[in-house]
């Protein structure tokens, strides 16, 4: 067990520094993410805890003794995953992975060192120089094999359209022309009454009459 002094020149320690990917300034509460070029502001705990992290100190009796030394003895494993818990919050608050600081089973937590070294890799790719205009592939083209296809396909239904046309105006007007030479014809009957061939034998009325009596 650490004692009272020991944890205090911990957490005092100034500037931290996190291989080349991260700063922690123990003065001013404050995490600088050189990758992103973030900057945290933390809470008290919260730098405590990473100064902890960072002194690669990941068992959790001596985190808690570290981060509440001046009153470790009522501090239960109920705050200790709060503060682990509001971290990990923050960072997602700045759009950073939460896994950043990852939890060892029944021991404690410690930086995912592969995570935040590869902020550095996906930062480093995000400004690389972007692909000049001339580079990128012109728009597809439609094919010119296509358009005498279309050509084709259009004059084919312009003659369709035309020759039903033609061949349904000569019918109509056919049709129109029987019909009235229908109408101007006169009409008679075929065969003549009993009238017009006593006319055309030459009787006359008297000899008709005689007729009728006998």
């Amino acid at each position: 067990m650490l004692t009272h002094e020991q944890c205090k020149e911990i957490v005092e320690s100034g500037l931290l520094k996190f291989q080349d990917a991260a700063t922690l300034d123990c003065r001013i509460n404050q995490l600088t993410l050189h990758a992103t070029g973030q900057t945290l502001a933390l809470s008290e705990p919260q730098k405590r805890l990473l100064v902890c992290l960072f002194k690669n100190i990941t068992c959790k009796r001596k985190i808690i003794n570290i981060v509440w030394y001046e009153y470790h003895q009522r501090i239960g494993d109920n705050n200790y995953h709060q503060l682990v818990f509001q971290l990990r919050t923050l960072f997602k608050q700045h759009r950073l992975p939460a896994q950043l600081v990852l939890t060892v089973p029944y021991y404690g937590v410690r930086i995912n060192e592969p995570l935040l070294l590869g902020l550095q890799t996906t930062a480093a790719e995000d400004k690389a120089e972007p692909v000049p205009a001339a580079a990128l592939p012109d728009a597809e083209e439609p094919s010119p094999a296509l358009l005498p296809l279309r050509a084709s396909t259009a004059s084919t239904v312009s003659t369709v359209s035309t020759v039903s046309t033609a061949s349904t105006v000569p019918t109509a007007s056919a049709a129109s022309a029987a019909s009235q030479e229908a109408y101007a014809r006169p009409a008679h009957s075929t065969r003549p009454s009993w009238l017009a061939r006593l006319k055309n034998s030459g009787l006359s009325c008297f000899s008709l009459c005689l007729l009728m009596v006998v």
